[in-house]
């Protein structure tokens, strides 16, 4: 799709790039990989220019793509400053000054994605509330994108404290009032360093051709992939094989099993039939500098061609490009594939992706020669023990590539073992799979429920319990002020297992926002449990959404020890918001409910259940079904 000189792109592209690149750069500390970032991110913005220009809000489209870039960068801090920008930090109107040194030291040690957060302010004339809106909440099935709400307060502490340790060392004064002051001043001598931006024009030459590209995003490590096979806490059903699909000849190599070569996708050889075909070099070498082929071919009737994606380059991770069409189909003409997967996470030396032919599902999986056999699972199965439990089939290699037809569709919870990698399989995104509905974060969890145990939607019974929050008490949480609400949904599957989350809501006629909790697979002895969730975060003393057994007047938190958390707070509605009264930093917390007279009515740690996404770190079960008195 090409856009006319009228639409507006070229000058958005070059009125916005500097503060978008300013920020990369921040948050890579790397003027080159800030570049690659940025560039991408314009990139992705023209490829969907006309749908942004109808939301209206194109500078936020821009920041957001940014962010998530960013955020697909990893979460590990530390990372090393060049002397290019230690040398820029110096302020030359007091070369002595050690304030700037220490907060770009202090700045360096967190995560990329909260370096950007904090250099958003000052470079993006933001203040503290309108960044925090920036930092990510919910993805996929309500599942946090991380702890970047919090890390931004805590990295805001230690800017300060980085400030304060700088005088200290001069012998000046805590000056606290300055701290975004010389932030901003360090910022902008950061930015100077930055080459001119390029021509939104030549970008656009260079990046459209008619395809559309997509990203499936493979970067930071899994909590828990350094567990292998047998680490999982997770039941697994019997393993059965898989058909094997006749599928392409590899292309020759030079690089034996055992070649170092393997060690990283960025240096495999490129494999397949049409590895060596001049269309399919040409379409990668104009579409993006730097990418590197790995697969070319005809698979069960699909053409399907896989690159490593210059624009994301990390040493614990890649991006990969996939594109596709009717086999035969000429590169000119292969469109950029939508991919799915319900995780990011580490993969150094294998790589898996699910395309659709017709009405089967193809797994396309590479790895090193020598590997002869892997697994995959495509959805998760609930149990109404509350365990999350998953069917496995064999694949066969041949020559590190396996072509080989599925029984059955991937769905979120997809995921693949080859080699070293125990992992998230992508899969290619079709109409179908767009499950998010048009009743709001409810109706959208419970369709991807379904698709995540590969299950009809209408054999999932679900039930909904409403709560009235008092006014404006959401309004930390969401941005916004008005009546708020919170719904705590029950999903039960055909087999009597129990998914429970919840929902919460806030606003009026200014505005509205919504999110949500993960769901969870709990215990169906314990469906009737209180539903406990920290909801307003104040240091350590959180606000917690509670819900309690029917005649509750008042209910308590208390630590597993019995300490008391928090005061008697009286229940409305079946359920109550108490604040903790006394720091507190664990998990798990006793909730005590009390009917008329102080009769007791629950005293007992509600279970938390398994995470529906056995690829997240997986939670004990907890204490059973609770204890009810009478």
């Amino acid at each position: 799709m090409t856009h006319d000189d009228g639409d507006g792109f070229e000058g958005f592209a070059a009125a916005r790039w500097p503060a978008l690149e300013s920020v990369a750069l921040v948050a890579t500390l790397d003027p080159g990989l800030a570049r690659t970032v940025t560039t991408a991110t314009v990139t992705a913005l023209h490829a969907r220019w006309s749908a942004v220009v109808e939301d209206g809000a194109p500078t936020a489209a821009a920041r957001a793509e940014l962010l998530a870039r960013v955020r697909a960068l990893g979460e590990a801090g530390g990372a090393a400053v060049p002397e290019r920008l230690r040398d820029a930090a110096r302020d030359p109107s007091a070369p002595g000054d050690p304030v700037p040194g220490a907060l770009l030291a202090a700045l360096a040690r967190e995560p990329a994605p909260v370096r950007a957060l904090l250099a958003a302010g000052p470079l993006w004339e933001l203040g503290d509330d309108e960044v925090d809106r920036l930092a990510p909440g919910r993805t996929g099935l309500g599942r946090p994108r991380g702890v970047e709400g919090d890390a931004l307060r805590g990295a805001r502490d230690r800017l300060l404290d980085a400030h304060r340790g700088a005088l200290a060392e001069a012998g000046a004064a805590p000056a606290d009032h300055r701290v975004g002051i010389d932030l901003a001043d360090l910022l902008d001598r950061l930015a100077a360093t930055l080459p001119d931006p390029p021509d939104p024009a030549d970008l656009v030459r260079a990046r459209e051709r008619g395809v559309r590209r997509r990203s499936l995003v493979v970067v930071g490590a899994l909590a828990v992939a350094g567990v292998g096979v047998g680490g999982w806490a997770v039941a697994s059903r019997p393993t059965t094989p898989a058909p094997v699909a006749r599928g392409p000849r590899p292309a020759p190599s030079t690089a034996g099993p055992d070649d170092p070569a393997w060690g990283s996708v960025y240096r495999w050889p490129p494999r397949g039939e049409l590895a060596r075909d001049p269309g399919v070099l040409a379409m990668l070498a104009s579409d993006a500098a730097g990418s590197r082929l790995l697969f070319a071919g005809d698979v069960e009737g699909r053409r399907v061609v896989l690159s490593t994606d210059p624009a994301i380059v990390a040493d614990d991770g890649f991006a990969i490009h996939a594109w596709g069409g009717p086999a035969g189909t000429a590169a000119s003409r292969l469109t950029s594939l939508q991919l799915g997967s319900g995780w990011g996470g580490l993969a150094t030396d294998a790589v898996g992706l699910v395309v659709r032919s017709g009405r089967r599902s193809v797994l396309v999986a590479l790895t090193r020669p020598g590997v002869s056999e892997g697994e995959c699972s495509l959805v998760v199965h609930p149990t109404p023990e509350g365990r999350v439990d998953r069917s496995w089939s064999r694949f066969a290699l041949r020559d590190g590539v396996a072509t080989t037809v599925l029984t059955g569709s991937p769905g979120p919870a997809a995921r693949f073992r080859l080699g070293d990698f125990d992992g998230p399989l992508p899969y290619e995104l079709t109409d179908d799979d767009r499950v998010v509905g048009p009743g709001g974060f409810t109706e959208s969890t419970v369709a991807e429920l379904a698709a995540t145990f590969g299950v009809p939607r209408r054999s999932l019974e679900v039930e909904r319990t409403s709560h009235v929050l008092p006014d404006d008490s959401l309004r930390d949480v969401l941005g916004v002020r008005g009546p708020a609400s919170a719904e705590v949904v029950l999903v039960r599957t055909r087999e009597g297992a129990v998914v429970r989350f919840a929902s919460f809501r806030g606003g009026g006629a200014d505005g509205s926002a919504e999110y949500g909790d993960a769901p969870f697979v709990i215990p169906a002895a314990s469906v009737r449990s209180p539903y406990v969730t920290p909801l307003i975060w104040d240091g350590e003393r959180p606000t917690y959404f509670v819900t309690t057994p029917a005649r509750s007047t008042t209910v308590e938190l208390r630590t597993l020890s019995g300490a008391p958390l928090c005061r008697p707070t009286p229940v409305r509605g079946g359920a109550a918001l108490p604040r903790l009264t006394s720091a507190f930093t664990g998990e798990d917390v006793r909730v005590v409910a009390r009917g008329a007279g102080g009769r007791l009515l629950y005293d007992d740690v509600p279970p938390k259940g398994r995470d529906v996404l056995d690829l997240y770190d997986l939670y004990d079960v907890g204490s059973g079904s609770g204890t009810y008195y009478g």
